[in-house]
């Protein structure tokens, strides 16, 4: 949970994803309350983290072009 805190204090939006060794839904949970972007668990495919990975990046770009914007008006 420490990098959550640290990607709340970063200079620009970042989301953090989770990875999980287990099902443990307490950890979920607490993770998304506290800012993760997702929690992800074995197996490890290849389309669903790609899809996560670029879901988070164009979350972020949107977010830093929209605080972008609000320091300009």
């Amino acid at each position: 949970m420490d990098v959550i805190k640290r990607a709340e204090n970063a200079g620009s939006p970042v989301n953090v994803i989770v990875v999980g060794t287990n099902l443990d839904i307490n950890f979920y949970l607490t993770a998304l309350e506290r800012g993760a972007f997702d929690f992800v668990l074995p197996p490890f495919e290849h389309e669903a983290l790609d899809f996560i990975v670029q879901s988070a990046l164009q979350n972020a770009r949107l977010r830093r072009h929209a605080r972008e914007r609000s320091t300009m008006d």
